[in-house]
Protein backbone atom coordinates (compact mmCIF):
# COMPACT_ATOMS: atom_id res chain seq x y z
CA UNK A 1 0.00 0.00 0.00
CA UNK A 2 1.64 3.35 -0.58
CA UNK A 3 1.96 5.96 1.28
CA UNK A 4 -0.99 8.61 -0.10
CA UNK A 5 -3.84 5.25 0.32
CA UNK A 6 -2.68 4.69 4.21
CA UNK A 7 -2.79 8.52 4.75
CA UNK A 8 -6.29 8.31 3.17
CA UNK A 9 -7.43 5.28 4.94
CA UNK A 10 -5.61 6.90 8.12
CA UNK A 11 -7.87 9.99 7.61
CA UNK A 12 -11.32 7.85 7.29
CA UNK A 13 -10.76 6.44 10.39
CA UNK A 14 -10.18 9.13 12.18
CA UNK A 15 -12.89 11.15 11.07
CA UNK A 16 -15.21 8.00 11.90
CA UNK A 17 -14.08 8.25 15.42
CA UNK A 18 -15.00 11.77 16.47
CA UNK A 19 -18.18 10.98 15.87
CA UNK A 20 -20.35 10.46 19.08
CA UNK A 21 -21.37 6.71 18.54
CA UNK A 22 -24.57 7.74 20.73
CA UNK A 23 -26.27 10.15 17.48
CA UNK A 24 -25.13 8.29 14.98
CA UNK A 25 -25.61 4.80 15.77
CA UNK A 26 -29.20 5.18 17.02
CA UNK A 27 -30.07 6.11 13.40
CA UNK A 28 -31.20 4.21 10.91
CA UNK A 29 -28.71 1.59 8.57
CA UNK A 30 -28.68 4.79 5.98
CA UNK A 31 -27.30 7.01 8.79
CA UNK A 32 -24.44 4.29 9.84
CA UNK A 33 -23.53 3.63 6.33
CA UNK A 34 -22.99 7.17 5.28
CA UNK A 35 -20.44 7.80 8.47
CA UNK A 36 -18.67 4.46 8.83
CA UNK A 37 -18.94 2.68 5.31
CA UNK A 38 -19.59 4.40 2.61
CA UNK A 39 -16.04 6.07 2.06
CA UNK A 40 -14.46 2.97 1.67
CA UNK A 41 -17.43 0.51 0.73
CA UNK A 42 -19.57 2.90 -0.99
CA UNK A 43 -23.24 3.55 -0.02
CA UNK A 44 -24.36 0.95 -1.91
CA UNK A 45 -22.08 -1.96 -1.29
CA UNK A 46 -20.07 -0.74 -4.46
CA UNK A 47 -15.95 -0.27 -3.41
CA UNK A 48 -14.50 2.77 -4.10
CA UNK A 49 -10.63 1.48 -4.07
CA UNK A 50 -8.34 -1.45 -4.75
CA UNK A 51 -8.93 -4.00 -1.75
CA UNK A 52 -12.04 -3.43 -0.57
CA UNK A 53 -14.06 -5.61 -0.95
CA UNK A 54 -17.79 -5.05 -2.65
CA UNK A 55 -20.37 -6.21 -0.22
CA UNK A 56 -23.73 -5.46 -2.01
CA UNK A 57 -25.72 -8.54 -2.56
CA UNK A 58 -23.58 -10.53 -0.24
CA UNK A 59 -25.13 -12.99 1.65
CA UNK A 60 -27.05 -11.75 5.03
CA UNK A 61 -25.61 -14.14 7.04
CA UNK A 62 -21.96 -13.98 5.68
CA UNK A 63 -21.89 -10.21 6.22
CA UNK A 64 -23.07 -10.54 9.64
CA UNK A 65 -20.61 -13.21 10.38
CA UNK A 66 -17.69 -10.93 9.08
CA UNK A 67 -18.98 -8.07 11.33
CA UNK A 68 -18.46 -10.09 14.33
CA UNK A 69 -15.89 -11.85 13.45
CA UNK A 70 -14.16 -8.40 12.96
CA UNK A 71 -15.70 -7.21 16.30
CA UNK A 72 -14.38 -10.22 18.51
CA UNK A 73 -11.32 -10.14 16.52
CA UNK A 74 -11.40 -13.61 15.27
CA UNK A 75 -10.91 -12.02 11.77
CA UNK A 76 -8.59 -8.76 11.80
CA UNK A 77 -8.27 -5.51 9.66
CA UNK A 78 -6.72 -2.53 10.89
CA UNK A 79 -9.80 -0.42 9.98
CA UNK A 80 -12.40 -2.74 9.94
CA UNK A 81 -11.91 -4.30 13.17
CA UNK A 82 -11.88 -0.71 14.96
CA UNK A 83 -15.62 0.32 13.09
CA UNK A 84 -17.27 -3.51 13.66
CA UNK A 85 -15.83 -2.67 17.29
CA UNK A 86 -18.09 -0.23 17.62
CA UNK A 87 -20.96 -1.53 16.26
CA UNK A 88 -24.01 -2.70 18.68
CA UNK A 89 -25.02 -6.59 17.97
CA UNK A 90 -28.34 -4.71 16.54
CA UNK A 91 -26.36 -2.52 13.89
CA UNK A 92 -24.50 -5.58 13.12
CA UNK A 93 -27.70 -7.03 11.45
CA UNK A 94 -29.09 -4.21 10.12
CA UNK A 95 -26.15 -3.51 7.93
CA UNK A 96 -25.87 -6.84 7.06
CA UNK A 97 -29.68 -7.25 5.96
CA UNK A 98 -29.44 -3.61 4.42
CA UNK A 99 -26.09 -4.02 1.86
CA UNK A 100 -27.47 -7.88 1.81
CA UNK A 101 -31.08 -6.91 -0.25
CA UNK A 102 -28.91 -4.62 -3.15
CA UNK A 103 -29.96 -5.98 -6.49
CA UNK A 104 -26.96 -5.67 -8.04
CA UNK A 105 -26.52 -6.52 -12.14
CA UNK A 106 -23.77 -8.22 -13.52
CA UNK A 107 -22.99 -6.89 -17.23
CA UNK A 108 -20.60 -8.82 -19.39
Amino acid sequence: MDAEMKIFIYSIFLSSTLIPTGICFSQEPQKIINVKCATCHGSHGIAKGAGVPHIAGQPESYLKEQLEKYKSGKRQHQIMSIIAGQLSDDEITKLASWYSKIKIKIVE
